[in-house]
């Protein structure tokens, strides 16, 4: 390896956060680094780390608390909600009302300047909304989502816990570390599984005390 990583290349693998999925999109093959046998795409651990550092870059050029950070998939949520805590952006998880950031009259309007979405596939009424208003997308991305109006892209697996817990730790503290809120790596005091969704009934009755109804259990078919 050319230079070193955010962390070894063990703690990568063990995340799963080079895993893609068997369908990849024409947006997403440039990042396929290769193909298991099961048909499952792998992405290049140092491609990730080199997107992790420019999307942490990036996020640091605006006021935390104008990035909207969307996540509707149950295990990004507790990543998406500690992200946000930490840096203080603005957390959406669960079901994302349309027009809450284009109309003025929806409760709970915010008008950011930058929308990460965890992933474009579920999140398509988002990004229609950040082209109305003009604000840039950056996102998540495994090998089947799509990069319609994405404007800028990290290649990971966007769908396991761990992967997504050890994804918004680096973030977090590079995020930081790019900011000058801390001056070395070694400084940022919080772990990865801080990270990580622990627990099912937590964010369902969450969501229940939130909607007053029982939140669908099933899986979705598209």
């Amino acid at each position: 390896m050319s230079k070193e990583l955010l962390v070894t290349p063990e703690e990568y693998l063990k995340s799963g956060i080079h895993i893609g999925t068997r369908y990849k999109t024409k947006g997403m093959r440039k990042f396929i680094f290769k193909l298991r046998k099961d048909g499952l795409k792998v992405f290049s651990i140092e491609t990730i780390d080199d997107r992790v550092r420019y999307l942490a870059k990036f996020l640091a050029n605006y006021d935390a608390d104008k990035i909207a950070v969307v996540g509707r998939r149950i295990f990004a949520q507790t990543a998406v909600e500690h992200f946000c805590k930490i840096i203080s952006a603005k957390p959406y998880i669960g079901r994302f009302i349309p027009g809450k950031f284009t109309n003025p009259k929806i409760k709970g309007f915010f008008e950011p300047q930058l929308i990460f979405v965890i992933e474009s596939n579920l999140d398509k009424q988002v990004i229609c909304e950040a082209q109305k208003i003009n604000v840039p997308v950056v996102s998540l991305s495994s090998a089947n989502n799509s990069l319609t109006n994405i404007d800028f892209t990290l290649p990971c697996n966007n769908k396991g816990k761990k992967s997504l817990a050890l994804i918004f730790w680096l973030l977090t503290r590079e995020y930081q570390f790019a900011k000058g809120i801390i001056k070395s790596r070694d400084d940022f005091k919080h772990k990865a599984e801080e990270f990580e969704f622990s627990g099912k009934e937590k964010i369902i009755k969450k969501e229940e005390d939130r909607r007053g109804r029982r939140p669908f259990r099933g899986r979705r078919k598209y």
